[in-house]
């Protein structure tokens, strides 16, 4: 089992922790629903650094980037963070990412903790195959934190870093840009709570100093149960749930992350001809929890499943996202969750939770 830079604090502070993509990571270190609120009313902090991060950089990291992933990285201004998928010859999702182009020299890449071996293996076959002069590198001595809530900003303006370099009006550029260098550390305007927030790359000796001060300045530390919690409600897609190598970006309600105007990129082909099979809903119940798996009944028929699941405490009911079969249309109560023995009425919502809540 995998241990992050900073697995020694998370035992210190008595974190509840689980495995989770091949790492021993944090689940809680209080009651989940106190660290979804201290995110949604006030800072607070994850540490992410089992998420897979890699720089390209050559001449020609920019074509690579282009090619692998669906989205247009060249259309973007230096700076600029561009989410993406890759995928398979076959149009199904290996992963999704969030590219950042830092400067004209090398593009920094996030991936999912799971996935990064295979990940990395296709990069390279790509390199190899196109003959991009263009290197992966992986940063395994970086660690990554997520500073997250309506507090984030101020919080990351007091870290020391920010003192020495006198970085606040480098902070401020951030209004035009996703991403920012200060010596050898990349701060990132992204986050996975659908709150303000800041996503922080440096390396393990320094993250360690940046979690400590955090930590003394009363920044609630947060786990990946609540980070579950705060996607869901931000209705944000996860790996392995609302994406899987079965599913297409279409399937996913993603298309707008796929440009089709690029003259190629990995798995083109595939979505050209590639019909809808799903579509992804989101829903709410006022009895019970849906969970991965769950089926979804309409009219007596089972039309798919749930893919994410758990309770919203702003709206005091249980969420989720699915996947149905494309051409499903649903009247105001014709949709229900299978919960066990029980079918159990389910309200679907057009918009992520947070605009409701």
């Amino acid at each position: 089992m995998k241990r992050t830079h900073l697995h020694d604090f998370h035992i210190s502070a008595k974190a509840k922790m689980l495995p989770f993509g091949g790492w021993d990571m944090p689940i809680q270190y209080t009651a989940i629903k106190d660290e979804v609120e201290a995110v949604r009313n006030n800072v607070g902090m994850f540490d992410t650094s089992h998420m897979g991060i890699a720089m390209i950089e050559g001449d020609e990291h920019l074509k690579l980037v282009q090619y692998f992933q669906t989205n247009n990285i060249m259309s973007a201004p230096e700076g600029k963070a561009v989410y993406g998928l890759i995928c398979n010859p076959s149009g199904g999702v290996i992963d999704d990412l969030i590219s950042y182009k830092v400067s004209s020299d090398y593009t920094l890449i996030c991936v999912n903790a799971g996935n990064t071996d295979n990940d990395y293996s296709v990069i390279q076959s790509c390199i190899k195959e196109k003959s991009f002069n263009a290197n992966l590198i992986p940063y395994h001595e970086y660690a990554m934190v997520a500073l997250q809530g309506p507090k984030s900003y101020e919080t990351l303006l007091a870290l020391s870093f920010f003192q020495e370099n006198h970085s606040k009006s480098l902070l401020s550029s951030m209004k035009k840009m996703n991403v920012l260098q200060v010596d050898d550390i990349f701060i990132a305007s992204s986050g996975y709570t659908g709150e303000k927030g800041y996503e922080i790359f440096a390396p393990k000796a320094k993250m360690r100093t940046i979690w400590t001060e955090l930590d003394k300045m009363g920044v609630q530390k947060c786990g990946l149960g609540a980070r579950d919690v705060l996607r869901i409600e931000a209705a944000f897609p996860l790996y392995g749930h609302e994406l899987t190598t079965e599913i297409s970006p279409f399937d996913a309600d993603l298309g707008k992350f796929v440009d089709m105007n690029k003259s190629d990129f990995l798995g083109k082909q595939a979505l050209e001809k590639r019909p809808l099979k799903f579509k992804r809903i989101l829903f709410s119940v006022s009895e019970s929890i849906p969970r991965q798996g769950f089926e979804i009944i309409l009219e007596n028929k089972v039309v798919g499943h749930v893919t994410s699941g758990t309770f919203c405490a702003k709206l005091n009911c249980g969420i989720g996202m699915g996947l149905v079969e494309e051409g499903c249309s649903f009247s105001e109560k014709s949709l229900m969750i299978r919960v066990r023995n029980r079918e159990i009425a389910a309200k679907i919502h057009q918009r992520n939770f947070l605009t409701i809540a």
